[in-house]
């Protein structure tokens, strides 16, 4: 039986190492976020002495494309969860070890502490990854894993059937056992009730993207906050969303969803539900103003789907009288007009790929939004523009004022985060 005595010992008396992962492209941006919230904790009131001082210890950096945390407390660890916005998974690296052959890694599965970590009768779902290791077949590396999980009453079964998400990595002659403490990645926030969109962008690249562009633009203006979020080619709403949330300082952890590591032994729930808390009261102290919001959407499903969304979202936030600053409307960009552009921030994620057919068309269907945006003298804004299209072109089409982009993916696809603004901004 796992005591808290036991979880004690093995868990909340040692620092932990995570593994985090974010959106392709962005994870500079990602482990500047991470670095702020760790110091965030520090600085705060509500810290601990003791706990700041150990937090303090804590170190971050890139590793391979994922950002390494190192000896963070377990209960800092699980709180993050709730913090980043930037984040797709958290994952608490439970086992580092040597393995070179199917008997090491049979043995390392055997010993392997599997109650401290899951309740019997626990349905997992696992992913296997094998890298320069004589141990490539990873089907049969997961047969070995679930001998070893059936001993202790623990089922392997797809993804989307459980919250609990294990990997296994093999890098050459290292093994590395992951639990993820999300469960269901994290850009699934719990605001949506509806997603109608064809190509809805995920969350967390999202609020990577407004991220982005909002450090751009508050160096060339400290005080830059938008009056009004422009949305058109709004889908579910999911860039007027994050925006919002991040011009508001919403924590993502703010909404209701359940996260994987609320079933583990090692919960510790004291620790979770005061970090809510806490977050909830930040959340009551920054929404009293919120912008107004204008998404434009030519299907009639999409605008109701997201009229839906915007209701769930504002009542989460306690400003459930939300049509006075959030409007929907179906509408094709290229004949909408907004009653002002001053201090206007445009958000699009428009129709590429496959969505848009012929050798031509994304060049020419940009070439259209930029000469619009043009002609709007829409004051600020970010669009995602795919690879094939000339960006020094678009450019061109925006005379008077200034740009950069950084290149990321999408959905399989290679695309850039295109920011700009008016010089005078």
């Amino acid at each position: 039986m796992i005591t808290d005595a036991y979880i004690k010992k093995n868990v909340l008396a040692k620092p932990q190492t995570l593994s985090i992962r974010s959106p392709k492209g962005l994870e500079e941006l990602a482990l500047e976020e991470v670095k702020a919230c760790l110091d965030y904790w520090v600085k705060r009131p509500e810290t601990l002495p003791t706990d700041a001082a150990k937090i303090e210890q804590v170190t971050s950096d890139l590793v391979e494309k994922a950002i390494t945390v190192t000896e963070i407390p377990y209960r800092t660890a699980q709180n993050l969860v709730l913090r980043l916005g930037l984040t797709r998974d958290v994952f608490l690296i439970v086992r580092d070890v040597r393995c070179g052959s199917i008997k090491e890694l049979n043995e390392h599965f055997e010993k392997h502490d599997w109650p401290l970590y899951f309740k019997a009768k626990t349905a997992i779902s696992v992913r296997i990854d094998s890298y320069r290791s004589r141990i490539f077949h990873e089907g049969l590396i997961k047969e070995c894993l679930e001998e070893a999980l059936t001993k202790h009453k623990i089922k392997i079964v797809d993804r989307e059937q459980s919250t609990q998400f294990l990997e296994v990595k093999l890098n050459g002659n290292r093994l590395q056992i992951s639990l993820s403490l999300a469960g269901q990645p994290l850009y699934k926030r719990g605001y949506k009730s509806s997603l109608k969109s064809v190509a809805s962008i995920k969350e967390d690249l999202a609020f990577g993207a407004t991220t982005y562009a909002m450090n751009y633009l508050r160096k060339k203006n400290p005080g830059f906050v938008p009056e009004t979020i422009y949305n058109p080619f709004a889908g579910s709403g999911t860039l007027a969303f994050e925006c919002l949330s991040k011009i508001l300082k919403i924590a993502p952890g703010f909404f209701p969803r359940a996260y994987g590591l609320e079933s583990l032994p090692i919960f510790q729930d004291k620790s979770f539900e005061h970090e809510r808390r806490l977050i909830a009261k930040e959340v009551e102290s920054n929404t009293s103003s919120v912008p107004k919001v204008i998404c434009v959407e030519k299907s009639k499903e999409q605008c109701a789907a997201l009229e839906e969304n915007a209701g769930h979202y504002f009542d989460a936030i306690g400003n459930g009288d939300f049509k006075e600053s959030f409007q929907v409307v179906e509408a094709d960009f290229f004949s909408h007009r907004p009653d002002s552009t001053d201090n206007l921030f445009m958000l699009a994620n428009p129709p590429y790929g496959r969505r848009l057919e012929g050798s031509d068309a994304p060049e020419l269907f940009f070439k259209k939004i930029f000469t619009r945006i043009n002609n709007l003298k829409i004051q600020s804004g970010l669009i995602f523009i795919p690879d094939g299209v000339n960006i020094s072109r678009c450019k061109e089409l925006i005379p008077g004022y200034q740009s950069q982009f950084r290149k990321i993916s999408h959905g399989g696809l290679e695309v850039s985060i295109f920011v700009f603004a008016k010089q005078e901004l």
